[in-house]
């Protein structure tokens, strides 16, 4: 059983039954077949230190860790505080979940040019980016520095935009929620504390399209997620000689 943090209960639902179906997609995505196989595929690539390749053994590292994890985690973040009437800061979380997107597509991109290039060279600098890169200074896990700079967001962006030309307006519109601008934050606050303004006709149909629009983007966000995750494991599979059922 779905515990709080996986299921929609929000009063929103009373007034917004139309929004129901995308919040059921939205609760219906996991990631556990691709979690597993990843993890499985760690395990290996610990075991065969020697056979595997270390710039692409950090990709599948970040793979796991950044895209499936911090996504499953920023999913029930994004229901909590949604269910808890904290639209604007569940919208934030939206638009970490759309990066996380950008980031699954740009890591598919670079293993599938690794791929067919076998550009050894250009897979150990953006590795060394995805998993060690850093704008504050941090250590690595064996307690050295990190002396790389992470992927720019924007670059991931653009390997996004490139697959899916609807991104840039979508990113424009979450955007809206992280910055301290006022329009859109004063209308998530005002749905979510002043019921009264709900009998607006206005008001509820501005309201209405702007939760139609997050819950598509989370939607088709975790969908892309998924489908560039599973690419991603399955080239490293073939890769790697394995396979797991």
């Amino acid at each position: 059983m779905k515990n709080r943090n996986e299921t929609f209960v929000s009063d929103i639902l009373n007034k917004t039954p139309q929004l129901a179906p995308l919040m059921q997609e939205i609760e219906g995505i996991e990631f556990h077949d691709e979690s597993s196989k990843l993890g499985a595929l760690i395990h290996h690539m610990f075991e065969n230190a020697q056979s595997t390749n270390v710039s692409l053994n950090r990709v599948i590292i970040y793979t796991l860790f950044n895209c499936i994890c911090k996504t499953i985690e920023a999913k029930q973040g994004f229901i909590l505080l949604f269910n808890n009437d904290l639209f604007s800061s569940a919208f934030s979380l939206n638009r970490t979940i759309f990066e996380l997107w950008a980031a699954a597509c740009f890591v598919e991109k670079t293993v599938r040019d690794f791929y067919t290039s076998r550009n050894e060279a250009k897979l150990t600098k953006i590795a060394n980016k995805l998993f060690a890169g850093t704008r504050y200074p941090t250590e690595l896990p064996w307690d050295e520095p990190s002396t790389d700079k992470p992927v720019h967001i924007n670059e991931m962006l653009a390997e996004l935009k490139q697959c899916h030309p609807g991104a840039e307006d979508t990113y424009g519109f979450l955007c809206e929620y992280c910055h301290p601008n006022f329009l859109y934050n004063m209308e998530a606050y005002l749905a979510s504390s002043q019921d009264v303004l709900w009998e607006n006709p206005r008001f509820r149909e501005k309201i209405t399209m702007a939760l139609e629009k997050q819950f598509s983007s989370l939607l088709q966000a975790l969908r892309g997620i998924k489908a560039c995750t599973r690419a991603i494991l399955d080239m490293c599979l073939k890769e790697y000689g394995v396979d797991y059922p």
